[in-house]
């Protein structure tokens, strides 16, 4: 166990003491489907960072500004052992969590539950809880997770625990599929009717070197299998620049892209994932503070 104690921050007048231990605890859970039959695909769950934050005005600032990380962090990496199949997504809509707290019996879930928006609501309690740093590392083995409470533990504490049902997407393997000549206009693509494709815009701009936005809606179920998507001129050229946002609407997805070149017509490249699965993986972590 490595334990540092961050140095005083002074920024623009505002003081703050910030605590940190990076610890390593591995935890194997056996991943469950979401009807809860048995999964063979083993997940383990390492903690990677503990941070306990305090704000310490003093007397000699005129003002008290909050830093806005005060309170307890823990980061902990997920990973799919079986190396046949990769994370594709954390889905939060079918994720719980039940305890945040110290073995002091300080309830660190508490702050959360106060606030009238999101009282009795679940849902808005893991999102809160688990912030938006949900990265999947490129070769979909490692997932990243933080979770965060405005809430300090108890001085006298020792350890705290997080419980927590965690649904996780999965795939085995990926497909891609070619569709050469697809008109860059708004309307169904006919080409792409068994994906109830459909163009919604097409921009022309001029920013950097973004010549052209495309924007383009699936049903969910199917985005939710897009690995990614390639966008190529008459000449064979990608001039896919990048994915500017993806956008779920009630039962669809717009994907909306920047293109180096204006087109009339493409050829699309999908990658789609092949036996994705949703799975729940029960998650009990017990984190000494070690400070």
């Amino acid at each position: 166990m490595m334990v540092s104690i961050l140095s005083h921050r002074f920024t623009l007048g505002v003081l703050s003491i910030a605590y940190a231990a990076v610890l390593f605890l591995t935890i194997t859970a056996r991943a469950q489907q979401v009807n809860e039959e048995p999964n063979q695909v083993p997940v383990s769950t390492q903690v990677v960072e503990l941070a306990i934050t305090k704000n310490v005005p003093l007397e000699k600032f005129p003002f008290e500004i909050i830093f806005e990380n005060a309170g307890t962090r823990i980061t902990a990496i997920m990973t799919c052992e079986d190396t046949d199949y990769r994370i594709i997504e954390f889905d939060p809509q079918n994720s719980t969590i039940t305890k945040f707290a110290d073995n002091k019996g300080s309830d660190l879930l508490a702050s959360y539950k106060r606030m009238p928006s999101i009282e009795g609501n679940q849902l808005m309690v893991l999102q809160s809880v688990i912030q938006s740093r949900a990265d999947i590392s490129e070769d979909g083995r490692h997932l990243v997770l933080d979770f965060y409470s405005p809430d300090r533990p108890a001085k006298d504490a020792t350890e705290i625990d997080i419980n927590a049902m965690l649904a996780l997407r999965l795939a085995s393997g990926s497909r891609k599929e070619t569709f050469t000549n697809v008109p860059i206009k708004p309307g169904p693509v006919f080409d792409l009717k068994k994906y109830e494709l459909r163009i919604t815009d097409v921009k022309p701009v001029a920013w950097g070197n973004t010549r052209q936005v495309v924007a383009f809606s699936v049903p969910r179920n199917i985005a939710d299998n897009i690995a990614s998507v390639r966008i190529l001129n008459s000449q064979g050229k990608d001039i896919t620049g990048s994915r500017n946002s993806m956008t779920n609407l009630l039962d669809r997805t717009v994907f909306e892209y920047l293109l180096t070149d204006r087109l009339t017509n493409a050829t699309f490249e999908f990658e789609f994932y092949d036996n994705s699965q949703l799975i729940r993986v029960p998650l009990k972590l017990k984190t000494t503070l070690g400070l």
